[in-house]
């Protein structure tokens, strides 16, 4: 499972499951409501899996944005399981 901003499934890729974000594997992946605005940037919410906090789970919303070229993603309010944020 993935995001991609084209058909190339390698080039057009902006994360899959089992990509390294923040130094953690990405567990699952949604596409926020509403996740494309009209610059190109994607809003979308990360799940890992996380040893470290009570429940094993983090998840984060996060921002991806086109810089040359390249997409690249940029933390939001990381959030506990069950807590809604609004995408940045």
């Amino acid at each position: 499972m993935g995001i991609f901003v084209g058909p190339d499934v390698v080039a057009d890729k902006v994360i899959a499951t089992g990509d390294l974000l923040d130094g953690l594997p990405v567990a699952d992946l949604r596409f926020c409501d509403e996740g494309l605005n009209d610059s190109g940037q994607l809003a979308f919410q990360v799940t890992f899996d996380d040893p470290t906090v009570p429940d094993g789970r983090r998840i984060a919303i996060y921002r991806a944005t086109c810089v040359g070229g390249v997409t690249r993603a940029r933390a939001g309010e990381p959030r506990r399981q069950g807590r809604e944020r609004t995408p940045q």
